[in-house]
């Protein structure tokens, strides 16, 4: 049996977002970089929804969990857009006015 991935530390563990990108990104050729802006996103999500119901003072914490869902999952289909984009190589480039 062959293992992929990195190796557990000296207390026999892997650390826990690298077993999870062992499990999800072997199968599917995700790319770490994608992984690491995915939870940037979502903590940009949350202290941007936090910011916005302090200065709101909002105290529902099931509003305050709405828009951080919101605002995680909009920068999220921002992430995909732009990492599914498929540049046009230079020479394709429409001439400037």
């Amino acid at each position: 049996m062959t293992h992929v991935g990195l190796e557990p530390d000296s207390s026999g563990t892997q650390p826990v977002l690298m077993m999870i990108y062992s499990a999800v990104a072997i199968d599917r050729r995700i790319p770490l970089r994608v992984i690491i802006y995915s939870a940037v996103a979502s903590l940009a999500g949350s202290v941007a929804a936090a910011q916005i119901a302090t200065v709101g003072e909002v105290t529902s914490s099931v509003l305050v969990g709405s828009l951080a869902g919101l605002f995680a999952g909009t920068l999220m289909a921002m992430l995909i857009m732009v990492y599914d984009m498929n540049p046009q190589p230079p020479d394709e480039l429409p001439p400037n006015p």
